[in-house]
């Protein structure tokens, strides 16, 4: 306990909740950027002729060059990947 300044009265001090502050930060992980290779699953939303626009549940959508999602002839998968 502590003694307030003002009128001589005692404030308790609040322990932090520990359990809770734990589990908003694991409501909060998927905010985090992707790390560097870390392969991740989504839903394509548009093909164009340079790219793939995926939704990765992020705060914006991922832009991927066509270039990984095309087969040995070049060819890019018109059916779901």
């Amino acid at each position: 306990m502590a003694v307030g300044q003002s009128k001589g009265q005692v404030e308790e001090l609040v322990q932090p909740d520990i359990e809770n502050y734990e589990s908003l930060l694991d409501e909060y992980t998927h905010l985090t950027p992707p790390a560097e290779g870390e392969v991740l699953q989504g839903t394509i939303l548009k093909i164009t002729s340079k790219e793939v626009i995926v939704d990765f549940g992020y705060k914006s959508e991922g832009l991927v060059p066509i270039e990984q999602f095309q087969g040995p002839t070049g060819e890019v998968p018109s059916r779901p990947f």
